[in-house]
C-alpha cells in the first residue's frame, strides 16, 4: 500500500506510478490523497506499507522514495517465517503470482493433515484474485477498457488452473467484444502515454500535442477526464532532486 499524506506527495506518488508502470500489478496498489498535513506542516510525506501492515518506510518521497519500494516488494512474505520448510516454496509461489501451482500445493498440504496452511492458501488466493477483480472493475468504471481487457489477459495467465479461470476467460470474452470502440480509443491513448515514459523534452511534447487532438474528437466522454488527469502528470518534468531518487 502507498499512502500519500499531502496534495504534493500524491502528484509525486502519482508521477513514480506513472513511470514505473510495473507497479499497477502490486498487490493491490493504492495511492491515496489525503489533503490534511500530518506532522511538520507542508512538507510533503509518503507511506509504504509491507505485506504485515506495519510501515516500511516513510520520508519525503523525494529521497529515496524507489529504493525503500524496491526492497519492500522484494521482501519475504512475514507468513514464510512461520511455515514448515516443506511448505515454504508454495507461499512463494503464491506470491510470485503462480496461483495454479499454489492451491495444488494446498490440495497436497490438506491430504499430509494440514488443513490449516491449505485453507490459508486458499484464502490468499481468493483475496487475491478478488484484489485483481477490482482493478478491472475500477478501469471499467473509469470507460478504459483497454486497461480492463489488457488486465484481464494478465490474470487469465496467473490464474490458469484455479477456480477463477474459466470466469475470467469469459469476463475478458465479453469485454473485448462488447467494448471494442472503447478499446480502440483508449488503446490509442495508452499508445500515446506510453510514448513519453521516457521523460525526454521532445517525446513528452509530441504526447501532450497527440493529447490534446484525441480529446478534441471526444470532448464530454469519460476518455477526456483521463487527459486533463495525465496531461498535469507529463507537464510538470521531473525536478534533479526526483530523478536522483528514482
Amino acid at each position: 500500500h502507498i499512502i500519500a499524506t499531502t496534495g504534493d506527495s500524491y502528484d509525486l506518488v502519482r508521477r513514480f506510478l506513472y513511470h514505473h508502470p510495473e507497479a499497477v500489478f502490486v498487490h493491490f496498489p493504492i495511492a491515496v490523497e489525503c489533503r490534511g498535513n500530518w506532522g511538520v506542516r507542508y512538507v510533503p510525506m509518503a507511506y509504504i506499507i509491507g505485506r504485515d501492515g506495519k510501515v516500511f518506510w516513510a520520508g519525503n518521497p523525494h529521497t529515496g522514495y524507489q529504493k525503500a519500494l524496491e526492497k519492500a516488494l522484494a521482501a519475504p512474505a512475514p507468513e514464510l517465517q512461520d511455515v514448515p520448510k516443506k511448505l515454504a516454496k508454495h507461499v512463494s509461489e503464491l506470491y510470485a503470482e503462480q496461483y495454479g501451482k499454489a492451491l495444488r500445493g494446498a490440495k497436497k498440504a490438506r491430504e499430509a493433515g494440514n488443513a490449516a496452511f491449505a485453507e490459508w492458501m486458499e484464502k490468499r488466493v481468493k483475496t487475491f484474485h478478488e484484489r485483481y477483480m477490482f482493478q478491472v472493475e475500477a478501469a471499467e468504471r473509469r470507460g478504459d477498457y483497454y486497461l480492463a481487457s489488457t488486465i484481464l489477459k494478465r490474470l487469465s495467465a496467473i490464474f490458469r488452473g484455479t477456480p477463477y479461470e474459466e470466469d475470467i476467460k469469459k469476463k475478458l470474452s465479453a469485454v473485448n467484444k462488447e467494448h471494442r470502440k472503447e478499446i480502440k480509443l483508449w488503446g490509442k491513448y495508452h499508445e500515446i502515454i506510453e510514448s513519453a515514459r521516457t521523460a525526454k523534452k521532445s517525446a513528452v511534447e509530441k504526447a501532450l500535442k497527440d493529447l490534446n487532438k484525441l480529446v478534441k474528437k471526444h470532448d464530454g466522454e469519460p476518455i477526456a477526464d483521463a487527459v486533463a488527469d495525465i496531461v498535469k502528470v507529463l507537464k510538470k518534468p521531473w525536478s534533479a532532486r526526483e530523478a536522483a531518487s528514482r
